[in-house]
């Protein structure tokens, strides 16, 4: 699965495409395209996919991920709240970010084992390579898919309202 997001503002979408293209095994990729992905983008990614020879499908506007999580083996996406939902899911996943701000936000991801982390804007060659590093390795996505589930268990609810009466009992 691939996805950078509802507007994909920095054009990640054709860049990680064109990674995808130098992996030489076969893929079966979905890509998500969100509800403001422009014009030019669209034909922009076309055109990428023109020559792909992986076996590809576009998700539009899907009211959620969830769906397109449970089916891929791995994850390539930009930063943002989707990152919970990949740990919810359990889904082994590159994730990228489109400026210092989102990498920040990344890093406990990251240090808590859940994603790989490519930094900011990384290029085709760098992600291609991650990917096919992950892709090589079921234990490591098995890693990043149980380190997500530590990291979002449904349980935090329970653990804010502990802190809460535990703050109160003082």
């Amino acid at each position: 699965m691939v996805s950078c997001g509802g507007s994909d503002p920095t054009e990640c979408s054709p860049v990680v495409l064109e990674a995808l293209n130098k992996i030489k095994s076969p893929l079966e990729i979905r890509l998500v395209v969100g509800p403001l992905f422009s014009d030019s983008l669209k034909a922009k990614i076309v055109q990428v996919l023109a020559s792909s020879s992986h076996k590809y499908s576009i998700v539009v506007s899907p009211p959620h991920l969830r769906n397109e999580m449970l089916w891929c083996d791995m994850a390539i996406t930009t930063t943002g709240l989707v990152k919970y939902e990949l740990a919810a899911t359990q889904t082994p996943a590159v994730v990228f970010s489109i400026d210092p701000l989102h990498d920040s936000l990344n890093q406990p991801f990251a240090a808590g084992g859940s994603v790989v982390d490519l930094g900011v804007n990384p290029n085709a060659g760098k992600i291609a390579n991650e990917v096919e590093k992950l892709l090589g390795s079921l234990p490591q996505r098995e890693a990043l898919a149980l380190a997500g589930a530590k990291i979002v268990d449904g349980k935090g609810a329970e653990r804010v309202a502990a802190k809460i009466v535990e703050t109160e009992a003082c």
